[in-house]
């Protein structure tokens, strides 16, 4: 290695270090305000450890500003219904319904929604019980629209929700 080429390196060397030492402070600059919002947000914090604000694994080079955004948990799955279950509340629901009703004035007067495929079951069963018929077939992201029948008397018939 001839005396250019080592100048050379350790001016490549230093540069590199002064780069390193600047991605640490600006890591502790970030750290420092995270925490400085904390305690002016809320106050005394006791016994905290300002190292908890970034991840542990979290390398010393990455930007502050490339933290990824925390995920909310998903909601927990409903509660799965008795067989037959949907198809009484919607039957005993029906005269609350509109003359002419959809999936969402079943689910405005049921209080909630039931899984798409048990409900449009349940809304099948009831035309062909007789109780309901379809007032209008339902084309891309517009659903069927359904009719009470007056004075119908449902057929007896093997369903299942």
């Amino acid at each position: 290695m001839t005396a250019r080429d080592h100048e050379r390196y350790r001016r490549q060397l230093e540069k590199q270090l002064r780069t390193d030492a600047e991605l640490l402070y600006a890591a502790y600059c970030a750290k420092l305000r995270a925490y400085e919002t904390l305690h002016q947000l809320h106050g005394d914090l006791g016994d905290f450890d300002p190292r908890l604000l970034l991840p542990a694994d979290l390398p010393v080079s990455l930007p502050p500003t490339a933290l990824p955004a925390p995920v909310p948990a998903p909601p927990p799955p409903p509660p799965r219904k008795a067989a037959n279950e949907l198809y009484d509340a919607v039957h005993a629901a029906l005269d609350q319904f509109p003359e002419v009703f959809d999936r969402r004035d079943v689910c405005a007067v049921l209080g909630y929604e039931p899984r798409r495929a048990s409900l449009y079951k349940v809304l099948k069963c009831l035309a062909h019980d007789g109780w309901t018929t379809i007032e209008e077939w339902g084309e891309g992201k517009l659903g069927n629209r359904y009719r009470k029948v007056p004075g119908a008397v449902a057929q007896e018939s093997d369903r299942t929700a």
